[in-house]
């Protein structure tokens, strides 16, 4: 006679997101996750939001293989960074393993250089943090042109509002150029990440920017090398 299933419970579903919202779980475990989203609300919308973000990553380029450690080491230094988490952390953990699983997917490409043999060449990344019009820190924006042009914003708190919000990049000149929007549902993830012009790459500043023309955010842009 056959072990009764235990159903999955949503903090057994919590600990498996990441990795089912990126296909990395294997059968009968990520059936048995899926029947668990079809009838809770809250599980659902988690998967949902996060296989959004993966998908949004993984379009900037093909799949191929991270370098090993890639993803234990880069969690490391954010959580360092943040000065390590808690349980109340563990939904923006879930969120950064998801990125990291797609933003490898990036990462490893390197101009095409093969990974491990004399290893890729320093790649320029920009980026800043994003400051809301009162002064407080809201997240980060990064502008990284491995292996196609692309900005990645975060969002530490994404706030439920109605309407859509304008991403603005401006060049040294002052040109300021609209490269995407987004609504609530679209952030509610924690983070947006859409295709650019290899021009600008060379932003040195972004801009948020309400229906009604307010600028809600900026961030200042500055190169690091990674």
């Amino acid at each position: 006679m056959n072990e009764a299933c235990v159903p999955v419970t949503c903090r057994d579903f919590d600990a498996a997101v990441d990795e089912l919202a990126v296909d990395g779980v294997a059968e009968p475990r990520r059936s048995e996750l899926l029947t668990h989203a079809a009838t809770c609300a809250r599980c659902e919308a988690q998967l949902d939001e996060l296989a959004a973000v993966a998908d949004r990553l993984l379009l900037l380029a093909p799949a191929v293989e991270p370098p090993p450690g890639f993803e234990s080491r880069a969690l490391a230094r954010m959580e360092a960074a943040d000065g390590g988490t808690d349980s109340r952390d563990g939904p923006r953990r879930f969120r950064l393993r998801v990125l990291l699983a797609a933003a490898a997917v990036v990462v490893a490409l390197g101009a095409g250089v093969v990974l491990g043999r004399n290893g890729p060449p320093p790649v320029v990344v920009r980026s800043g943090i994003i400051v809301s019009a009162s002064g407080v820190p809201v997240g980060t924006v990064e502008l990284d042109p491995s292996p196609r042009p692309h900005v990645l914003i975060t969002v530490d708190r994404p706030a439920r509002s109605g309407g859509t919000r304008l991403c603005e990049l401006v060049l040294p000149d002052g040109t300021s150029v609209v490269v995407g929007s987004w609504g609530y549902r679209d952030v509610a993830g924690g983070s947006w990440a859409t295709g650019i012009d290899e021009a600008l790459l060379q932003a040195t500043a972004m801009r948020i920017v309400a229906d009604d023309g307010r600028v809600v955010a900026t961030a200042h842009i500055t190169a690091s090398r990674r």
